[in-house]
């Protein structure tokens, strides 16, 4: 028996959701869900009390609850569900655990790439994990980036950390004609918006449904967080790539109604928005589409883009992965590391987005692969499965037994000569192979515990590599690949690691197209950093690698 503590529908919150989705795939007696009184949440119009399962009584000052016997309790965590500093939701797990109770929590927005803390989280999260870790069997976040900023803050709970991904849906096939049809439907005649905003989509009918439209976007919330203002920036980057074709940028969304937050400081942010709004190329639609939309709203972007300030993860990607459309973002935390593990394309800025999404208009076989990629990433963390990940997990706990690896990634290390590899960050962790040297070549990812024969050399990412550093690099690689094999990564295993791979190889007399090929032969989706081929030109001069 599984015991979920969390918000829950009727409440509108995203963490609800995702309980109410995992729950779905669980045998009716095998769970449970404690949430929290409506009138502590803001709540859909109508309410459904059907579910016996469920019991709305939780409210944020009480903080003694489950004497029940569950054998597990499961809280699900966000600082908008229990408030900025989620004291109240530390002592309800303390006082869990000490009443006797095996307990585990799945934390929604751990961050790792914060500068408020050495390990990458924010203040008030290490804060929080460091309060409740003592009283928690099990720890679940979303990501390797997650895992590895927690171990690095608490090491000594760090095998109590679980990566569990965030499920996906899986919704039946449709055709982009079909699925925009079915889009302009919804609004023409079901959304909530202005009269004279039908109208406008009415005379942009017969464009939307051409071929020749390319129609990027996404659907949502509106929130500064998510940043939907750079949607309209990217459309017009991706229209002045992309001459021949209409390109129109469209968000569909409003502000949530949050116990923590007063909709009034999104004012400013919708104002910005709706000037925005033309009807012609820019449109944002103020409306909450419902659950049952939201597959063909998705599967009608031709590339739907997640660009967020911060991401630890996204809910409403999961609906747009498993939609089957083109899903790209910014690369940045959970959703970076959720869109490379997808093999999906990302961007550090606009610019980058904005080249990688006329490549994909550009060349039909890329933006098939990539839907493909979305499908099949859909297909392996479908919420069926990470339901099942859950009853496992709950059982080790039960049984006091080793905590399952679940989702943590494996090494992913692509070798472009016998001595030399690519890799990313992920899964490399406690690597201790005395034949294996690692070149990290990231400023914004690190391994802990480090390797033993271990260097780095910080490098940004999307940004052109100092010569120096080229140089640099190029001759530790020389000085140790004589005897050992050298693992050259960054964060991806795609820009950094891969340029500095193909500096190597140019030292020792490759050509520069070679080289690039050489790697990208080997590691699918190398992406060179800007201005690769004069960086190896001014730092290679001199430097006489040591041939293999």
């Amino acid at each position: 028996m599984v015991h979920f503590v969390s918000t829950f529908p009727p409440i509108v919150c995203g963490i609800g959701s995702y309980t109410d989705y995992l729950t779905r795939r669980f045998n009716p007696g095998s769970w449970r869900v404690t949430s929290f009184r409506l009138d502590q949440f803001s709540k859909a119009a109508s309410c459904d009390f059907s579910n016996r399962q469920v019991s709305y009584e939780l409210v944020h000052e009480d903080l003694c609850l489950l004497h029940d016997g569950r054998q597990v309790v499961w809280f699900q965590h966000a600082f908008g569900m229990w408030g900025k500093e989620a004291d109240g939701f530390a002592t309800l797990v303390a006082n869990t655990k000490k009443n006797g109770r095996r307990t585990i929590g799945t934390f929604h927005t751990i961050h790792f790439e914060s500068s408020e803390t050495e390990s990458g989280m924010d203040a008030k999260e290490q804060r929080l994990m460091g309060n409740v870790l003592p009283f928690l069997d099990a720890v679940t976040v979303f990501s390797d980036g997650a895992r590895r900023a927690l171990g690095k803050a608490f090491p000594e709970f760090r095998k109590r950390i679980v990566v569990l991904r965030h499920g996906v849906h899986q919704y039946p096939a449709i055709g982009l004609e079909e699925a925009r049809e079915n889009l302009l439907v919804y609004l023409l005649n079901q959304a909530a918006i202005p009269a004279r905003q039908r109208e406008q989509i009415r005379g942009m009918r017969r464009e939307l449904m051409s071929r020749e439209t390319v129609v990027i976007g996404n659907i949502g919330f509106v929130s500064k967080d998510k940043d939907p203002l750079m949607l309209y920036e990217l459309g017009e980057r991706v229209r002045r790539k992309l001459p021949g074709h209409k390109v129109v940028a469209v968000y569909i969304g409003k502000v949530q109604d949050r116990r923590d937050k007063k909709t009034s400081e999104s004012d400013d942010l919708l104002r910005q928005l709706r000037s925005l709004h033309d009807g012609r190329q820019n449109l944002f639609l103020e409306d909450y589409l419902p659950e049952d939309v939201l597959p063909f709203a998705f599967k009608s972007l031709d590339v739907s883009v997640f660009w967020c300030k911060n991401a630890t993860q996204s809910g409403r990607m999961a609906h747009a992965r498993g939609s089957g459309t083109c899903v790209v973002g910014r690369r940045i935390e959970g959703i970076g590391e959720t869109l490379d593990l997808a093999g999906l394309p990302s961007g550090v800025g606009l610019g980058d987005m904005a080249d990688k999404i006329a490549a994909l208009i550009l060349d039909p076989a890329l933006r098939v692969q990539a839907e493909r990629s979305s499908q099949e990433y859909a297909k392996r963390y479908s919420f069926e499965n990470q339901a099942n990940k859950h009853l496992l997990l709950s059982e080790a706990v039960a049984g006091g037994r080793e905590l399952p690896a679940l989702d943590r990634a494996r090494p992913d290390i692509s070798f472009i000569l016998p001595k030399l590899a690519v890799a990313s960050s992920s899964g490399l962790e406690g690597a201790e192979d005395p034949h294996l040297a690692f070149l990290n070549v990231a400023d914004d990812s690190d391994l802990f515990p480090r390797p033993r024969d271990y260097h780095r050399i910080s490098l940004k990412d999307g940004v052109a590599i100092p010569p120096e550093s080229m140089r640099a690099a190029v001759e530790w690689i020389t000085t140790r690949i004589l005897h050992q094999k050298v693992v050259i990564f960054c964060r991806y295993g795609r820009g950094r690691s891969a340029s500095i791979a193909i500096g190597y190889l140019c030292s020792l007399g490759m050509a520069y197209s070679d080289a690039v090929e050489a790697v990208r032969v080997k590691r699918y989706g190398t992406a060179p950093l800007p201005g690769l081929a004069r960086t190896i030109e001014l730092a290679c001069k001199a430097i006489q690698a040591t041939p293999i």
